[in-house]
């Protein structure tokens, strides 16, 4: 071989070699992963705005501005602070008796340690709807999220384009005043189990996407059919929470713990096997598509050791299994009928 051929053999491995650093650093051989999005170009418009009833209670003329400004907002507060027989008639005299008390000192206490300020939270839920947005440009999404102690009226509270917060949900169920001041006929140990932080992104996420009908609603009333729907409502949210394109824990969209999620995939093929024993798949009673889908402390009609909610985990691992499978985008699944996912699904 002479002295010029093996220089220019040298010279294409070089440039072979180069090319393929190159291309692996742009991740070009890395499998496209349908849950991913990139959110550079993505326009937001959604304001995040905390509010603390001691420093309303204490200006008047601050909470005017604020009834005016959030009427509906205001409302609904003002209905959940309500006390029976109380004296109080005005907005203003209910917010003052409401925060005077013991219990809502301790509550605001701890959303006071639990969330110093709301920066990062801020920041993950402008992203994390800036994904959904990328995947769904057309659907319409909250112009402003409010946080703010709802006396445990609800976790999310949607109206019109605004959606409140009750942040005191997320302080962490295990609190003192979660556990002692909370009447336990209507907040069980199994609901405040779930008043966790980890949450409060995922029900956000979730929220809107009922709320503004992303998944088509499906032509047949059938169990398995709302459980892929509530799968691909399950998958969204999965794909918004992964923030830069980083794997979420399961449990967390599921809105489970970690032995909840693990019990579940342990008995994934006996669950879908009572499913069929029973002939639910196809059934149209509501009773049994709440049983199978509903919060609970439990999955009604299967184990009780189990967690609730087994019917929304299936469809989960339905629909991300089929997507996965067929490397389908969101916008192409979210059209799909239940039987594309119940044929090929194999537990």
């Amino acid at each position: 071989m002479n002295r010029k051929l093996k220089k220019r053999i040298i010279i294409g491995f070089a440039l072979i070699a180069t090319l393929l650093i190159s291309l692996w650093y742009l991740n070009v051989f890395d499998s496209k992963n349908p849950l991913n999005a990139n959110t550079e170009k993505v326009q937001l418009d959604l304001i995040i705005n905390p509010i603390e009833g001691y420093s309303l209670i204490n200006d008047s003329v601050l909470f005017n501005d604020f009834l005016k400004s959030e009427p509906n907002i205001t409302e609904v507060l003002t209905n959940n602070y309500r006390r029976v027989n109380d004296q109080d008639t005005t907005p203003f005299q209910i917010w003052r008796s409401f925060f005077k008390q013991e219990y809502v000192k301790e509550t605001d206490k701890e959303i006071s340690m639990v969330f110093p300020n709301y920066k990062s939270q801020s920041l993950d839920i402008i992203e994390a709807y800036k994904r959904l947005k990328y995947h769904f440009p057309n659907k319409k999404y909250p112009k402003k999220i409010i946080f703010a102690n709802t006396n445990f009226g609800g976790n999310v509270i949607l109206e019109h384009d605004v959606i409140l917060v009750g942040i005191e949900r997320y302080i962490g169920g295990n609190k003192n005043v979660i556990q002692n001041s909370l009447p336990p006929d209507e907040f069980p140990q199994w609901l405040k189990t779930g008043f966790e932080k980890k949450f409060l992104l995922r029900d956000l996420l979730m929220s809107t996407l009922i709320s503004n009908n992303t998944i088509p609603k499906s032509k047949h009333d059938y169990l398995i059919s709302e459980m892929v729907k509530w799968g691909k409502i399950c998958v969204l949210t999965e794909m918004a929470m992964r923030l830069e394109n980083n794997d979420i824990k399961p449990e967390i969209v599921l809105r489970w713990n970690e032995s909840q999620y693990n019990w579940a995939k342990k008995h994934e093929k006996a669950f879908w096997n009572y499913l069929k024993k029973n002939n639910l798949m196809f059934s149209t009673n509501e009773k049994n598509h709440a049983f199978i889908l509903n919060n609970g402390p439990y999955t009604i009609g299967f184990s009780e050791e189990g967690p609730d909610r087994m019917g929304q985990y299936i469809g989960w691992k339905m629909v991300r299994n089929y997507v996965f499978d067929e490397d389908l985008s969101l916008s192409e699944m979210i059209k799909l009928d239940y039987k594309k996912f119940y044929d090929k699904y194999n537990p």
